[in-house]
């Protein structure tokens, strides 16, 4: 069982004073941890959604450079890997609002972050919990 697994945490999002829904406290000293897997789905989902709305992220390379930066992770990979999974192109305008769109990119994210391991029918419900 993969770290993301075991916190039902499948983008590995770091701790921060950032609250979302689901969340609870657990014994990872980095990464935040959910009660459910839907609830973290829900607040990757909701990360790439206020990537576009207050950032600007459209795109997958934007997106990716912002959740994946170079300093930390090897981006350009990250990126084709993400446009080989979702079957978009990198510079392709999305619209991470409709659902397709975001369980598409949360269930990439969650295999590049997780070793291969994704839930779509949870990414699904993450997204019906917006």
């Amino acid at each position: 069982m993969t770290r993301g697994q075991r916190n039902n945490n499948p983008g590995n999002i770091r701790l921060s004073s950032q609250a979302f829904a689901g969340e609870i406290k657990g014994a990872d000293k980095v990464f935040k941890t959910f009660s459910t897997m839907a609830y973290g789905y829900r607040a990757l989902i909701r990360i790439l959604i206020n990537y576009q709305e207050l950032h600007g992220c459209n795109t997958i390379r934007k997106i990716i450079n912002r959740w994946a930066p170079d300093n930390e992770n090897a981006t350009s990979e990250y990126v084709k890997f993400v446009c080989s999974d979702t079957g978009y192109m990198a510079d392709e305008a999305i619209d991470t609002h409709k659902k397709d769109v975001a369980v598409k990119l949360a269930r990439a994210i969650s295999k590049m972050e997780c070793g291969g391991w994704w839930d779509t029918t949870e990414a699904m419900k993450g997204y019906d919990l917006l």
